[in-house]
């Protein structure tokens, strides 16, 4: 994870194999990722990373992307709000359960 993308490398060869931009997503146009959590996760749909970002107007996401090998494509964003005292909502340590009604995040 960067500041404004996130990195995908083969851990194989140290090569970087792609590289999916916060700019690409209307949502996240100049917000930068925060180093408070990333998790990648192979569930029932695939591939996914998921990591924490605050776009450009202050709102807050857990952003996801799934991977499919050679790419990936922003999936699922999750906004939280900010309560009165805060600057921001920063969420923090992802985690996905499965539960018997599915996936939760």
């Amino acid at each position: 994870m960067e500041r404004y993308s996130i990195v995908f490398i083969n851990t194989a060869d140290n090569k970087v194999k792609f590289t999916l931009n916060n700019n690409t997503n209307p949502d996240l146009k100049g917000g930068m990722n925060r180093y408070s959590g990333i998790l990648w996760h192979k569930g029932n749909e695939g591939d996914k990373v998921y990591w924490s970002v605050v776009s450009a107007n202050n709102r807050s996401f857990v952003a996801s992307a799934k991977w499919d090998g050679s790419g990936a494509v922003f999936s699922r964003m999750f906004e939280y709000k900010k309560d009165k005292e805060a600057d921001m909502a920063l969420p923090n340590e992802i985690l996905i359960n499965m539960e018997s009604a599915g996936e939760f995040l």
